[in-house]
């Protein structure tokens, strides 16, 4: 059950993730999807190395996709967490059925 979660959190993240590059390939910022997409890893993680960059006009986004990634991380741990809170319910629930 918990890594069934996590792998549909993960896909999740890379869905979004590329929801973000395909613009910013097919309007050409940054050609090919292969930059756009690192670029927006880059950012979604907060690394920020800018070792691919947007044009000047452009350069916004960046911290955008950062605030994007910082929300989408955080909700996936709040997801982990009340996950891991019903589980230990149902685990204590469970070990007092046996001993009765």
């Amino acid at each position: 059950m918990v890594s069934v979660a996590a792998a549909s959190l993960a896909a999740l993240h890379l869905l979004v993730t590329l929801m973000w590059a395909w613009p910013i390939w097919w309007t050409g910022l940054i050609p090919g999807m292969r930059d756009p997409y690192f670029f927006v890893l880059e950012n979604y993680t907060t690394l920020g190395d800018d070792t691919v960059s947007l044009p000047q006009g452009w350069r916004l986004i960046g911290p955008v996709i950062a605030i994007s990634g910082l929300f989408n991380f955080g909700w996936t741990d709040s997801i982990f967490v009340n996950m891991m809170h019903d589980l230990g319910t149902l685990d204590r629930a469970q070990a007092r059925r046996e001993r009765h």
